[in-house]
């Protein structure tokens, strides 16, 4: 669940969402982990890598 408004009632009213193992997203490496949240950070300019 990605939520750029996050509050505690969010996480409340999604947490057998969150909880929810039954589909894991498999991903490589930690690098490829970081870049999927890149384009959500201010500074970067919605761009998903450093340069």
């Amino acid at each position: 669940m990605f939520d750029p408004a996050i509050t505690p009632e969010s996480i409340a009213a999604n947490i057998d969402l969150i909880r929810d193992l039954s589909k894991p997203t498999m991903i490589p490496t930690l690098w490829a982990q970081t870049e999927r949240y890149f384009v959500h950070i201010p500074w970067t300019g919605g761009k998903a890598g450093l340069f």
